[in-house]
């Protein structure tokens, strides 16, 4: 504990007028970030938060959970709005985007402590804009109320070192206890918590309490454990498969793709879902200068914090840039190092207009990447949503939907009858055969495009001469940058993600 920096000194009260006029950078960040949320918005319900969101309605009718595949606490959060007669989506979305916003602020309320209010609040604004931060906070995922939850751990854990208030240690528990409760994966964080543990050891007393505090968001955790899983530590993933082992370190169970990690680093370091090929650098840079800007402990807090995602993440069953999001934190906290030390080299006229101009070039480039992603996913949602909607005036129960298991949520909460659906890759005639006497129908797409860079397709040539086509739709249009327009003008409109649907019945 000897290298942990303490401040007595007391800081002299501001008006308000000063203190806003210092934090206006800030304050436009979230301005623009609250615009980005609304225009962005994606109502659509893919997979997990249809999950999330039917255990919400059962737990809202029935005092119950029943059986949930995910991590419990997201749906008692999307139950309040049920129980208080809201909309369970708007009140998702707008919980992500408050997690978002305060995130951002905390980043920037740490990087105050080591940069100045203008190259924290540009990073807080890279980080609004970065990929998965701004994708997942538009959407109703747990993603970013669990990035909220684990700045929240590093902020309290900042603080602590800093000030030694107790209130701060058990803060950092109860945050750390939220963030795995919202998602198992986001405890990756492990190493670092370990180490911040150690350094601060001799406040045993105030640990315990933190271990008590902790024990409170894992009640509904733990409820649901006894009553489903026999077990108070298990994890709904493993009644179906494993979820974390050596074997997948090799071979990954989704893909079956060998060796998870370089996938992860790239993701991370080397890919617009990160940090961007050129931030990677100046992130590093400011890893190495954070042991002398803020200090030893915290500085190798964050390079463990970092390692433990790097090293645990191929370990798990699936590999996902979602479950990497929460490991780029501490990137955020290196950058404004980097950026300043950066700044501090460029002293001539020419160098510093440069070095704005890279800087703002990089925010753009985020902010269109963002943008137009987000905006083509959104639209793909909007159009498998009304292509499902469809359906409602043609199936009947008991008829038979075949499709993608990727999409069948939307078969299952866009129609008010109740097909059966069986998520295939390929429509043989044996298949048909075994429903010979229903109604059956085929809803297909030649490519179904995704945002993490993947693309499934379901096959239909075994019985395409007994398909009769009902009904077809396609993705609308998005509003076009810069990117966009390159791409169009170099006629490489395939990287544009669309989609057409088409609902085939089959004849009798």
């Amino acid at each position: 504990m000897a290298n942990i920096v303490t401040s007595s000194k007391a800081k002299p009260i501001q008006s308000p007028a000063r203190v806003l006029t210092r934090h206006a950078l800030i304050l436009v960040v979230l301005a623009l970030a609250t615009i980005l949320l609304f225009a962005l918005a994606d109502r659509t319900l893919q997979v997990d938060p249809y999950e999330w969101l039917k255990t919400a309605e059962y737990l809202h009718q029935t005092g119950n959970s029943g059986f949930q595949h995910r991590n419990i606490l997201f749906s008692y959060v999307l139950a309040i709005p049920l129980y208080l007669q809201l909309d369970a989506v708007s009140f998702g979305l707008l919980f992500s985007g408050i997690s978002l916003l305060i995130s951002a602020f905390l980043l920037y309320k740490i990087n105050l402590e080591h940069s100045s209010p203008t190259v924290s609040a540009y990073v807080s604004l890279l980080f609004v804009l970065s990929y998965p931060f701004l994708r997942y906070a538009t959407q109703v995922f747990s993603d970013i109320p669990t990035v909220m939850f684990i700045v929240l751990m590093v902020y309290f854990h900042f603080r602590f070192v800093k000030h030694h208030k107790p209130l701060d240690l058990v803060l950092g528990y109860l945050t750390a206890s939220l963030a795995v409760s919202m998602r198992y994966a986001s405890g990756f964080f492990i190493f670092a918590f370990a180490y911040f543990m150690w350094v601060t050891r001799k406040y045993y007393k105030w640990h315990i309490s933190g271990v008590l505090v902790a024990l409170i968001p894992y009640i509904p955790q733990l409820i649901y454990n006894i009553q489903y899983m026999d077990n108070p530590i298990a994890v709904s993933y493993t009644s179906v498969h494993p979820i974390f082992g050596l074997q997948f370190f090799f071979k990954d169970l989704g893909s079956g793709h060998e060796f998870q990690l370089p996938g992860y680093l790239r993701y991370m370091f080397l890919d617009f879902r990160g940090l961007f090929v050129l931030l990677t650098p100046i992130a590093t840079l400011g890893m190495v200068k954070s042991f002398r800007r803020i200090g030893s402990p915290m500085a190798t807090y964050l390079v463990l914090f970092l390692t433990s995602f790097t090293l645990l993440l191929p370990f798990y069953a699936y590999f996902s840039n979602r479950y990497a999001i929460p490991a780029i934190i501490p990137c955020f906290i290196w950058l404004p190092i980097g950026v300043s030390e950066i700044g501090r080299l460029a002293r001539r006229r020419t160098w510093q207009i440069l070095y704005v101009a890279t800087l703002a070039l990089l925010a753009y480039g985020m902010f269109e990447i963002s943008f137009q992603v987000i905006e083509s996913s959104r639209s793909l949602h909007q159009l498998r949503e009304q292509v499902f909607s469809s359906l409602d005036s043609v199936v009947k129960d008991g008829d038979i939907v075949y499709t993608l298991d990727s999409v069948a949520p939307y078969a299952q909460r866009y129609t008010s009858a109740t097909p059966k659906t069986l998520g295939v890759s390929e429509v043989t005639p044996e298949m048909l055969q075994q429903h010979a006497g229903r109604d059956r129908y085929i809803v297909w797409t030649p490519k179904l495009s995704t945002s993490e860079g993947g693309s499934w397709a379901l096959s239909i040539d075994k019985v395409q001469d007994r398909l009769v086509q009902i009904s077809t739709a396609q993705s609308g249009d998005v509003t076009e940058f810069l990117l966009y327009r390159v791409l169009r003008l170099l006629h490489l409109e395939r990287f544009i993600p669309h989609e057409v649907w088409y609902v085939y019945k089959v004849m009798r």
